[in-house]
Formats: structure tokens, sequence, C-alpha cells
């Protein structure tokens, strides 16, 4: 019985994931339509220098050895767990919920390290957000301690910065005890360790965890609303939608109070919320945020810049959902022509528009038009990712439904 419940997690869980969504017999590429955006600045290369002369030297090599080591120790523990199941002794129901948590952790794994150069691209950008970031330490922290942190994390020592992290929250919390502080909100020093120590979480793909310590960032800083964005992201990322709401609805408000429009903060703060409520069917509540940050981000950076295109997409995505196909075609067209003009025809995100213009056309039973789309969808994850990356594998798995569906009309 539990080597087939193992089964059905392989075949629905794993590839769902991964970006895969098996209902209705269509597959999407890491859902397209529902894109939540992060902020801060983009960073090339693999050695940044950041403030006070730390430069990041975590190197794709050793990113990818961390990654393929984060794999087997799961796997590791989906064997043990699996063995658990088979012991009459064992709590089923608890086994079974850390077995889909570390299916889900697999899935994310596997995905980053078939996509390493974007997802390297990735955590180099966020470690230099990160180490920016500590300078919002108060004057009572010491600065050597501040440089440590830096250092481990440009290192890519997350375990070391994470024991500093809780240095500081311990002298912090010992330090409000002298003063006999009974509120201790307003501490802007242990809510900066606390986020440190959510992403650390969130690197390690423990993301229960990283949701506990975003959330006490917030209590201690309720103001700072990039703890209120992360909170609500992750909130809605393990499912918990009642607590994403309330998150990113705060995000909302302080984002509108201290980064109001143009500022590209504010789209983003309702492009997040927008697509939670499109989660729970709140279409109504959805539509009239994702067109706010459509015009801000066209006003701020301008209708070719690919957040625009992402934008578009997703609100052709609400209306998609609804079945509303004429409105959803021309903002799917717009996206297309501007993600070839600023990314190229050859870029995966090219083959992610043209692959969403045709599950369009496919839902309409447009299928000689839907099936063009696909095969130069393919071509170009083929060339751009390979054969074996789960974006070229759902690609060719639509092809290969829509061309059954056209063999057997």
């Amino acid at each position: 019985m539990w080597q087939a419940m193992y089964d059905w997690i392989v075949e629905h869980l794993v590839p769902l994931l991964s970006g895969n969504d098996k209902n209705n017999n269509k597959t999407t590429i890491n859902n397209s339509h529902n894109s939540k955006v992060q902020i801060g600045n983009v960073t090339n290369g693999s050695n940044v220098t950041v403030e006070q002369n730390i430069t990041i030297d975590l190197t794709e090599k050793k990113y990818v050895s961390l990654l393929e080591s984060k794999i087997e120790e799961l796997k590791d523990e989906k064997g043990k767990l699996l063995d658990l199941l088979n012991d009459e002794k064992s709590d089923k129901k608890d086994t079974q919920r850390q077995l889909t948590e570390v299916f889900r952790q697999l899935g994310i794994a596997n995905d980053r390290l078939a996509n390493k150069d974007t997802s390297y691209q990735q955590i180099i950008k966020e470690l230099q957000e990160r180490i920016d970031s500590l300078s919002g330490f108060g004057v009572e922290v010491s600065q050597e301690i501040i440089t440590d942190a830096m250092q481990y994390l440009a290192k890519g020592q997350i375990d070391e910065a994470d024991k500093v992290f809780d240095e500081i929250i311990k002298q912090e919390e010992e330090a409000i005890k002298k003063r006999n502080e009974a509120n201790k909100k307003g501490n802007n020093s242990i809510a900066l360790a606390y986020y440190q120590k959510a992403h650390i979480a969130n690197d390690k793909l423990n993301f229960n965890q990283a949701l506990v310590y975003f959330e006490k960032a917030v209590a201690y800083n309720h103001d700072e609303w990039q703890y209120q964005l992360w909170a609500g992201n992750l909130a809605q990322d393990v499912g918990d939608y009642a607590k994403a709401q309330k998150y990113l609805e705060e995000a909302r408000d302080i984002a509108e109070k201290n980064f109001p429009p143009p500022h590209p903060y504010y789209a983003t703060s309702l492009h997040n919320l927008a697509t939670l409520y499109k989660a729970q069917g709140l279409y109504k509540k959805a539509e009239p945020l994702y067109q706010e940050a459509l015009e801000i981000t066209k006003d701020a950076l301008g209708k070719d810049h690919p957040d625009y295109a992402t934008y578009l997409n997703n609100l052709a995505g609400l209306y998609q959902d609804q079945g509303l196909y004429k409105k959803a075609e021309p903002l799917h067209q717009e996206a297309l022509e501007i993600n070839k003009k600023s990314l190229g025809k050859s870029h995966p995100s090219y083959a992610t528009s043209l692959n969403n213009l045709a599950e369009l056309y496919q839902a309409q039973g447009l299928y000689d038009q839907a099936e063009p789309l696909l095969k130069e969808a393919l071509e170009i994850t083929q060339n751009a990712l390979g054969e074996k990356h789960p974006h070229t594998q759902t690609v060719r798995e639509n092809l290969t439904q829509l061309q059954n569906i056209i063999k057997n009309k």
C-alpha cells in the first residue's frame, strides 16, 4: 500500500512542484500565469563587490555542489520516511506529511539544478541584497559582528552566518531585559536578524521554518514592507492563504505610504496581492490590482521591460481562467512581442510566451494556430535549456497532447 502511495507522489506531486500541472491534461511552465515578483537590483557575474569591500565569492561550481549535496540529503531522508511508512508503530499521518514536504523540496532543488545558470544568478542577487541590508543594524550591534555576517554570507557559509544572527538576537534580547523594556516591538536589529535567518532557512528549502522567522521579523518591525512581502509570499507558497492575505495587504498599504506610484515597489506589492487573490478565485479583486500594477510599471519602467510582460501575462491568465479569451489574447500577444524585442527569439521567456499563447488557442479549439507555436517553443527550449530540462519536457508534453487531440479529431 505504501509503495502505491509513493508511486502516486512520484507521478502527481513531484511534477506539480516542478511546475507541471496535470489538471485538464494540460501543463504550464513554472506557474507562468502566477509569477510573483521579488525586489532588488539584478547583479551579474560570480564576483560581486558590495559595501565595506565584501566580495561575493560563491562560485557557480560551489553552488552546484551545495545543491547536489542537498538533493542527496533529501533522498536519504526520503528513504528513511518510506521505511517508516512500513513500520506499524509509526505515525502514518505525520510521516506522510513529512514525505510530502521532502518531495516538495526535492522538486524545487532538482528544478534549480536543472536551471543552474539562472538560479545561480538569482542567489548571487539575493546574497548581495542581504549583505547590503546588514547596514540596517543599529549602533548597538558591533561592526565586527556585522562584518563577520557579511563575510560568511559572501562565501555562502550560511550555517556560520546563521550562528552570528542567533548571537545578535541573544545580545539584543539580553539588552532589552537590562533596560526593563516591556515592549520588544520596534527593535530593528532583532527584526533584521530574524529576516536574515528566514532567508537562510529558505536557502535550505526549510520553508515552514523560514515563514516562522519572517513572521518574527514582522513582529519586531511591523512597518518594514519587505518583511511583510516575504512573509506573505511564503505563506502563499505553503498554502496558508489567510495568513498570506494579511501580510500581502499590509505590504501593499506600507508600500503605498512609503513608495507611492509610480514607484516599482508599489507595483510589486499590488501584483503579488493580485496573484494571491487569483489563486483563491477572487477574480474581481485581482483584476484592478493587476491593471494598476501594469500602469505603474509602464510609467516607471516602460512598456518594453520584461516585468511589464510578466504583468501582462498574469492578467491574461486571469482572463483565461474565466473563459474571457478575447480579453486574454491581445495581452498574450503583447507579452510575446515584448519578450521577443527585449530578450530575443532564442530566450526561454519568449518560449514561455509562445507556450502560453498556444494554451489559449488550444482552450478555444484553435489547434492549427496552437501547434506551430508549441513547435517553435520546443525548438527554443531544446537549444537554450537542453532536452532534459523541466521546461523542455513541459513544452514537449504539451505538443504531444495537442497532436494526439488533432490526430483523434
